[in-house]
């Protein structure tokens, strides 16, 4: 199952990416706890390793605890929501539990949705 959760998400990762503002997600697991963390989409011009990296920090200074993050950068708008429905419907039928994440004022945040 960990397996696999990873391969999707590797997979979303070898969508095409610019140097220009892009709508992204991204994603952490938490293996052990069942859980799949995935942000609402925001706009970005950080590089996927600068995001991720970003990302990491903000759910340790949450007290979160994941095993993997990824933050895809899909073509499109479009793509993107396609995108984020996938891993939400893959994660939830592995057996994971789907919480949204937002950002705050540069925080990270549950979403009430």
């Amino acid at each position: 199952m960990r397996k696999l959760a990873v391969a999707t998400c590797l997979f979303l990762t070898l969508l095409p990416a610019s140097q220009a503002a892009e709508d992204r997600f991204c994603v952490a697991f938490s293996f052990a706890n069942h859980v799949t963390y995935i942000t609402d989409p925001f706009i970005s011009k950080a590089s996927q390793a600068d995001a991720e990296a970003y990302f990491a920090t903000q759910l340790h200074a949450a007290l979160i605890a994941f095993d993997a993050v990824q933050c895809p950068v899909p073509a499109r708008l479009d793509v993107t929501q396609a995108s984020l429905a996938t891993a939400r419907t893959f994660n939830a039928r592995m057996g994971f539990s789907v919480r949204t994440l937002r950002f705050s004022e540069n925080r990270l945040v549950l979403s009430r949705r």
